[in-house]
């Protein structure tokens, strides 16, 4: 076989090697796409505290202020206001359904994802590699908890666009403005997108204007100050919620980090691979070339030094090309390590929100950086194929399973427990209700006593003085939570409820010897098949209600 005719051999090749990559693309592309529609339109819980959101939008329909005081603490919502005042012009149409909430989360969701595809365009990534990383990233965001009923797709968005419209707008002043706007709207959708902020002004510091850096962050201080004083006096107990809510109750559980670090290695496997052989070659070039000859500390000291500019008002703090997206992921990556993934009770989701984007960015980004050693250009195009594509598909495969390993288990996804639940509830009037009964209670016009978030009311409190008369004050906090225990108590005491619907988990404090009162009637287990969540709920009815000689 002659030359011109191998070369034509390889050629048709790869032709087929690509266009079996884009079948599989394709077909990944499909089922994410078939297992999130099953998502958005499931009637019934697919997380324990999903209930809670609906809750707050029901409140703002009803013309009630979700925040103030009187509505706690049933009505306690520990995220932030901007999802349910997005959903409220809908809701007020649909009503304030698990569907209505849920396609909203999917449209910025869907958003976030085009945003990404026209990022990685932006940094010369090819078309058929962008899609790979978009379907990585949607898998991503297909996992647990950001497709629910809660603000995370909307805050991802608005936190992903306040960082790459700077860059997208090549740092003007208007691209500032917007991103300080998107940045403080992001935190008031859910608070740690707030990272955007420090984010952009650190890296504008050092890497891009000192000039442009102080305009943004003395901007973001005034925009932030000035909608916190506003919202303050609107939601009085909006800010002992949604912050400091979360600083009293976060933990710091090391084995909660590696147990998250250990899966992110494992789905992310076959790009971390990628990253690893693609930087090695890019390595080795400039160690062929003779860049790398000359490197020793005092050499990168000096030059260095020579990089500092600490007194030119409109130049960087360092005149180095700092790829951006490596900048925010070692940023997202020190937040994820040393606070967030620490915290119990969220888990992958600070991973996927604010460490894959970036990370994939700035893999993505470098596959087809330029190389002077033609023996490394060609190596290069070998492990395109050995190593680039069954990498990709490996992760996709990883992550589109962690996504959606209950979709086709009947055990979980079968509703007739649920329709059971249902028809219990439909024959009581005043239920002490499980959390993963709220949506059937608004559905039921019944009153609500625990969305879950319920218990944490107690520890929606600040412990800075100089908070005092700011805030609304921890001693009227502590009232209303103390209101709240005796109001339930007393009718557990009296039975004023015709039900008590409860997990043995959830016996909380407030409902100590209710089975003084309470007779156990019925039992019925329901399952919320995306989480692999499940509550075993007792149904108790009041002593005084049963036959004498069934007490």
């Amino acid at each position: 076989m002659n030359m011109a005719a191998t070369i034509a051999s390889f050629s048709t090749a790869k032709k087929l090697i690509l266009a079996f990559f884009s079948l599989i693309l394709f077909y990944f592309g499909i089922q994410l796409i078939r297992y999130h529609y099953l998502l958005v339109t499931f009637p019934y819980p697919l997380e324990s505290f999903e209930g809670a959101m609906l809750l707050t939008t029901n409140l703002l329909l009803k013309g009630e202020n979700p925040y103030a005081l009187e509505n706690m603490p049933v009505a306690i919502n520990v995220y932030g206001i901007n999802y349910h005042l997005l959903v409220y012009p809908f809701a007020r149409i649909w009503g304030s359904t698990f569907l209505v909430h849920r396609a909203i989360s999917a449209i910025f969701i869907l958003l976030s994802c085009i945003l990404f595809f026209i990022i990685l365009r932006r940094h010369q990534v090819n078309v058929l590699n962008s899609f790979s990383a978009v379907l990585i990233l949607y898998a991503s965001l297909l996992y647990r908890y950001t497709a629910v009923a809660k603000p995370d797709g909307l805050g991802l968005f608005l936190f992903l666009l306040s960082i790459f419209i700077v860059s997208l707008m090549q740092y003007s002043t208007w691209s500032l403005v917007v991103s300080v706007v998107l940045g403080v709207l992001a935190f008031y959708t859910k608070p740690y997108f707030v990272l955007s902020i420090p984010y952009l002004v650190t890296y504008l510091f050092l890497f891009v204007s000192k000039k442009k850096a102080i305009f943004y962050g003395a901007l973001a201080f005034v925009l932030l100050i000035t909608t916190a004083f506003m919202i303050n006096q609107i939601f009085e107990t909006y800010f002992v919620n949604t912050f400091f809510n979360h600083i009293n109750v976060a933990t710091n559980d090391f084995r909660q980090l590696t147990g998250q670090l250990e899966l992110f290695s494992i789905f992310y496997s076959g790009i971390i691979l990628i990253f690893i052989v693609y930087s090695s070659l890019s390595v080795l070039d400039k160690a062929q070339s003779g860049a790398l000859q000359d490197l020793r500390f005092e050499t990168l000291k000096k030059e260095l030094i020579n990089r500092i500019n600490v007194f030119t008002y409109d130049k960087p703090f360092l005149q180095i090309a700092f790829p951006f997206s490596l900048y925010c992921f070692i940023l997202s990556f020190c937040a994820f390590y040393f606070k967030l993934g620490r915290h119990v009770g969220n888990i992958m989701t600070y991973a996927y929100h604010l460490i894959t984007p970036f990370f994939l960015l700035y893999v993505y980004s470098r596959l087809d950086v330029p190389l002077k050693s033609i023996h490394l250009i060609k190596r290069r195009d070998m492990y395109h194929y050995v190593i680039l594509l069954p990498g990709i598909l490996v992760s996709l495969y990883l992550l589109y399973s962690s996504a959606t390993y209950l979709k086709d288990s009947p055990e979980w996804t079968d509703m007739k427990d649920w329709e059971r639940v249902e028809q219990i509830m439909s024959s009581y009037k005043n239920i002490m209700n499980s959390q993963v009964l709220v949506s059937l209670l608004l559905e039921q016009n019944k009153p609500i006593y625990d969305t879950g978030q319920t218990e944490f009311f107690q520890y929606s409190h600040y412990s800075l003085t100089w908070l005092d008369g700011l805030l609304i004050p921890n001693a009227d906090i502590s009232r209303q939570w103390t209101r709240y225990e005796d109001a339930i108590g007393s009718a557990v005491r009296e039975e004023e409820f015709d039900a008590i619907i409860v997990t043995p988990l959830e016996q909380r404090s407030y409902l100590q010897g209710f089975q003084e009162h309470y007779v156990m009637v019925d039992k019925i287990g329901v399952c919320m098949f995306h989480t692999g969540q499940c509550a075993l709920l007792e149904v108790w009815e009041p002593k005084s209600s049963m036959p004498q000689n069934d007490k």
